[in-house]
């Protein structure tokens, strides 16, 4: 009856998102993506986000739900059947297992039907700079935007989805770098990188791809003064 149901389902037209809740409380916002490699003028598309259990945690795990509602993913589906779960604990039943995966493609399947055409720019936008924590704008992607997006850290699903939806992140890299600083200690300016610059980044414990990232965008790290440097 699924299959004949996902049938249905015009791709194109599908939702890019599509917001799912278990009966234990476990909650997933899938987010509509592009298949790499494939045909441009009939692409295939998938779905994909992070599960939220219970408690409140994102599953560090993504699901992915192909267009005919099939879920991958067994950690994440370990997640959301035991409302929180990670690698080492034991694994939920069969039985839990199999519970999730149906109420998932179902409620895949049923809220995509429903929703077909009917989402508004604001709202696709919205969502993933919710979910992604980082804002996008109109236009499509570079090849600077895919470099910043990756030295920024940006999961590959968020930047399909963001893709997918014609769109592109508005990445802010003083604003970035500057909300991973503890505040006055160091800050972001322009300048050629420099014997401070690369203390800072140590004793601040930046990673070296945020290091790359300065550095490519003709950024330094600097002391701030302090009012009680003045004279």
């Amino acid at each position: 009856m699924f299959q004949n149901m996902a049938n249905l389902i015009d791709h194109k037209k599908a939702p890019h998102v599509v917001a799912l809740e278990m009966e234990n409380g476990s909650r997933v916002v899938l987010l509509k993506c592009k298949e790499d490699g494939g045909d441009d003028t009939n692409p295939n598309y998938f779905w994909s986000g992070h599960p939220v259990g219970t408690d409140g945690r994102h599953c560090p795990f993504g699901l992915v739900v192909r267009n005919d509602g099939r879920a991958i993913g067994g950690a994440s589906l370990n997640f959301m059947a035991e409302g929180r779960w990670t690698r080492g604990q034991q694994k939920p039943s069969r039985d839990a297992r199999e519970n999730v995966n149906r109420s998932l493609t179902r409620g895949f399947i049923a809220s995509v039907l429903m929703n077909q055409g009917k989402e508004t720019p604001e709202h696709i936008r919205s969502v993933l700079e919710a979910e992604s924590g980082f804002k996008v704008s109109e236009g499509r992607f570079t090849k600077k935007d895919r470099l910043r997006a990756a030295l920024c850290g940006i999961r590959p699903a968020f930047v399909a989805a963001v893709d997918c939806a014609g769109l592109r992140f508005a990445i802010d890299v003083k604003e970035v770098v500057e909300k991973r600083l503890k505040d006055g200690f160091a800050a972001v300016k322009e300048g050629p990188w420099d014997q401070e610059s690369q203390e800072l980044s140590v004793t601040s414990a930046l990673g070296q791809s945020i290091v790359h990232l300065l550095k490519e965008e003709g950024l330094c790290l600097h002391r701030p003064e302090r009012k009680g440097d003045r004279r």
